[in-house]
Parts: structure tokens; sequence; C-alpha cells
């Protein structure tokens, strides 16, 4: 009986290379390196993007792009709420202040007629274009409170959470790799 030869698949030829003594193939240790450094890379250039203090506007002006292209209902909602959710962290960063009840406006929107939502949703991308605290005077409208009781200042433990969060993740990291 002949045997048909079997069609080699490269996922599967990482997992015999692992079935091995892993400690003696070259080419699983070349391949482990190189998955090692694009971490690394990838790492790197999240943490150097969000180091910028601009880059959450410049991430909510990208999801309002997403939004306009999209067709699905439950799809716009989630980039919305990313948006949103990206401008507050922006004034956090930039002003130390936050939006008092972001979910409250969540809520808001969500209850509001289909053609009502798209109104919102393109008034919020027009306030993303040109002057950077225009979204957040169209949010203070939107939900109708004054803009002294709108904005929130940022308490010290909640400047200190993405310090720690990162710090959390780069030593697991850094152990992980020294393992």
């Amino acid at each position: 009986m002949l045997r048909e030869k079997p069609s080699l698949n490269p996922s599967l030829i990482v997992f015999d290379m692992l079935r091995e003594k892993p400690s003696l193939n070259p080419s699983l240790i070349v391949f482990s390196t190189i998955l090692t450094y694009i971490a690394i890379a990838s790492i790197l250039r999240i943490t150097t993007q969000n180091l910028k203090r601009e880059f959450r506007f410049y991430f909510a002006k990208a999801c309002c792009k997403i939004i306009l292209n999209k067709n699905d209902k439950v799809e716009k909602m989630k980039y919305l709420f990313l948006l949103l959710s990206s401008y507050n962290k922006y004034l956090q960063r930039n002003l130390k202040i936050e939006i008092n009840d972001i979910k409250k406006i969540y809520s808001i929107i969500l209850s509001k007629e289909t053609n009502q939502q798209i109104e919102i949703i393109e008034s919020i991308c027009a306030s993303l274009e040109g002057d950077k605290l225009k979204l957040a005077r169209y949010l203070s409208s939107l939900q109708k409170i004054p803009e002294s009781e709108f904005y929130i200042k940022v308490s010290l433990f909640e400047q200190l959470k993405p310090i720690g969060a990162f710090l959390a993740a780069v030593i697991t990291i850094i152990i992980s790799i020294m393992i």
C-alpha cells in the first residue's frame, strides 16, 4: 500500500518542534526570539503613542471616522462609547478634569430614536473638528446640566491608576522574559 505524503502545515511544524527537545532546536529558539522582539516592539510603540498628550483626542476622531463607515447600529454604539471614553481620558490627561457621569450620556444616546441617534453622532463628529473643547460643550448641552456640574476634578488615585496598570504589565513581561 502506498501512503500519501501529508501536507505540511506551518503551525503543525511549530507544534512538532515543541514536542521535541526545545532547548536543542535552533529553529524554535529563533522563532521565540522573533516573537519576543515583536512583542517588545509592539509594547514600545503603544507606550510611545499613549505618552503623547493628544493621542486620545486623535483616537476619538478615528473612532468617529469608523462610526460613519459602519452600518450596524450595535457596532456604531460600540465605537461611540470608545470615542466618548477616549475623549474623557483626553480631558483627564490634559485638563485634569473629567465628565462627571459619562454613563448617563451613554444612556441618553441609547434611549433616543434611531434618527435622533444619527443626528447626535453626526453632531459629535462635527464637534471634534476644530476646537478641542467643542465636544465637551456639546455633551454638556446634551445632558442639560450646567457646565459647573458637568465636570469633576480628577482625584490623585485616578491619575495614578494608568501608571500602576502600565507598571504591572511591564513587570510581568520582564519577569516572563527572565524566566
